[in-house]
Order: C-alpha cells, then structure tokens, then sequence
C-alpha cells in the first residue's frame, strides 16, 4: 500500500478553502488549499493547487512523538533531471500529483468554499509570492514573504532568500517601523523612532552606534508599505481609510505615496 493510499484511508475530514498565496509557491491562477484531518483532527496532508496544474502537497506523520513533513511540488517535477532525482523520487512525485488531483476532482463548487476571515488570515499567518515584477529591489533574491499581524497589533512581514544570503524582518504599527535587513555579509537594524528619521546598528559590531541612512529607510518602508497594500486589496477586503504606506509617510510628515 503506498504511502499516498494510506493518506487517503487516514483522511477522515478535507476542508478546502481559497487561498491567497500558498505558503508553497504555486504561483498560478485561482489558488486553493485542502487539508485533511485524521480521526483525532490532527492535520496529516496540506495541499495547495490552482488552475494552472501547479500544486505543493505537505504531508504530516506523527513519529515517536515527533512531527515528521515530507513536501512535494510541481516544479520539483518539471525539474527532475536538473535536479538529478532518482526513479523513486520521480515516482513519489507523481503520485503525490495524481494525490492532488483526487483532492481537486472531489473539491466543492467555489460557491460552496468557505471564505476565509482576513483577521485569522493576517493571525495565522500568510504567505505570499512575489513574482517577478514584485520582488524587494533591496532583496530581490527573496520569492515569498510570511505576513502576520499578531494580538499586539504588530504587523510583521518576514522573508529570506532561498541561498539564506538575503532577509527581511520588518514590522509596523501606528506609523512606527523597524527592519533587520541581510544581504550577504551586511546585516543592520534599522527604525525610524528618532523624529521620524531612519536610523541603523550594524548587528555584526558590537559598539551598539547608531547611524542615519534615511535613503535605505525610505525605500524599505515605501517598498514593504506597498507590498502589503497590495495583499490588502486582494485578499484582505481593504478599506481605503487604512493604507499603510499613506500611513507609514503621513505620521512621519513624509507626504509620499
């Protein structure tokens, strides 16, 4: 029995939802999620599809008290033979894709998808692609960005290059922001709590000094300002009252779009 039969046997309940941007980079039109949930409602397989064939499928076994994921993707499979995989892996691959389409053939009418509440989205956190014309110009190596809003009213968007090399950490609330940048072997962490002007410490010395660099401030806020705007308007039922980057500018006297 394969390891995608037994899945399907363990799944005793599959809610399917829309989602924003998969944490998994599907990246195509109309994207969607299944989970499923085994008898005791623990979450065994996460799988996320969308109309241009593309899917990610995370499966979950609990090991000796140990939370064990397997992923699979579509572009692992275009890529197999640039990625030197072995039959076996190939073969999981696929069956992991005709496992995706099971769930797809079974999925409701989007009518009958349950639609997803922006707070608990922005809560649980989620993740979203940047595609090519999106990237930061600051780190354009990063594809994807985590974006949370916790209890506190912090909103944090989070990304890092897939080589490691190139990270983001910004976070904002009531027009005050702060971000630890990466990039290769520069690492600072800026705010602009001082009058509204950018500051930065360079995290690899130890005096603690403090630096103005108002250019690299201004076009992280405004870059990551309009990023989220962005998710808001189409996944998150806007209101135009609250922009973050008219926002982030207007507090600080800024005046910039």
């Amino acid at each position: 029995m394969s390891d995608f039969f037994e899945l399907a046997s363990k799944a005793k309940r599959i809610e399917y939802a829309p989602c924003s941007n998969d944490p998994h980079n599907t990246g195509g039109k109309n994207s969607r999620q299944a989970l499923g949930f085994d008898e005791k409602g623990n979450c065994i397989f996460k799988a996320y599809y969308d109309d241009d064939g593309n899917f990610r499928l995370e499966t979950i076994k609990d090991k000796n008290g140990m939370k064990e994921k397997r992923d699979f993707g579509s572009d692992d499979l275009e890529n197999a033979s640039t990625f030197c995989l072995s039959d076996k892996q190939i073969k999981e691959l696929k069956e992991a894709q005709n496992f995706v389409s099971g769930l797809k053939q079974k999925e409701p009418k989007s009518s009958q998808l349950p639609q997803r509440n922006p707070a608990e989205m922005l809560k649980n956190g989620m993740n979203v692609k940047l595609s090519e014309k999106s990237r930061l110009p600051f780190a354009p190596d990063i594809e994807e960005l985590t974006i949370s809003k916790g209890e506190d009213g912090v909103l944090r968007m989070r990304g890092i290059s897939k080589d490691g090399k190139q990270s983001i950490d910004f976070s904002y609330r009531d027009g005050i922001a702060q971000f630890e940048l990466t990039d290769g072997k520069t690492k600072r962490s800026y705010n602009n709590k001082m009058g509204g002007k950018w500051t930065y410490r360079d995290l690899t010395s130890s005096n603690g000094t403090r630096y103005f660099d108002s250019d690299c401030g201004e076009l992280v806020a405004s870059t990551m300002g309009k990023t989220f705007d962005k998710v808001k308007q189409k996944y998150l039922a806007p209101q135009k009252s609250q922009n973050m980057n008219k926002a982030l500018f207007s507090s600080r006297g800024k005046g910039k779009e």
